[in-house]
């Protein structure tokens, strides 16, 4: 199946994130997750928006085919532009195909992010993962005999005894 015959190749333009219009019939029904948004917010860093997807219909609307959420974050905090991929003269369908196509990847797991968190260096982290190791556990997708796989359940018990601890 092709997601695009588009009359003209995209082109990539840096807009205002004022500009593009919501599409339910192509985006998420259930619209922004707010609380998503306020997320996002707490760690906001430019270089980490990545690059939007959007539609140019014949009345010159930019209507939203993937980054509803980037741009309601960019409003949030006030950055005023965002980078695009310009998709012109898709039909409605080939719009709906591309959201798909854009959002059928795989999230990284969580134990993906943890590790890239030791990695970058996060005290948290690091604090948790050198305490498992040290107690010759490891932290991996497996039911193998001495893996941890929850690691949103080591940070919970680690943010709980951290606040049991007395300060210093």
């Amino acid at each position: 199946m092709t997601t695009q015959t588009a009359t003209t190749k995209p082109t990539i333009e840096e807009l205002s994130v004022d500009l593009p219009v919501y599409d339910p019939r192509v985006q998420r029904k259930e619209g922004v997750d707010e609380r998503r948004v306020a997320s996002m917010a707490e760690g906001f860093n430019p270089a980490a928006l990545n690059v939007g997807n959007l539609s140019r219909r014949e009345t010159g609307s930019l209507v939203i085919i993937d980054s509803a959420h980037r741009i309601a974050l960019c409003k949030l905090v006030g950055h005023p532009t965002m980078t695009f991929i310009i998709h012109e003269g898709l039909t409605l369908q080939q719009e709906a195909a591309l959201f798909l196509l854009l959002n059928d990847f795989r999230a990284p797991s969580a134990i993906s992010k943890f590790l890239a968190r030791v990695v970058r260096g996060d005290a948290d982290a690091t604090a948790i993962f050198g305490l498992i190791e040290s107690h010759g556990w490891h932290i991996q997708a497996s039911a193998e005999p001495g893996c941890i796989s929850a690691v949103a359940a080591l940070q919970s018990i680690y943010d709980r005894a951290a606040g049991a601890l007395p300060p210093g």
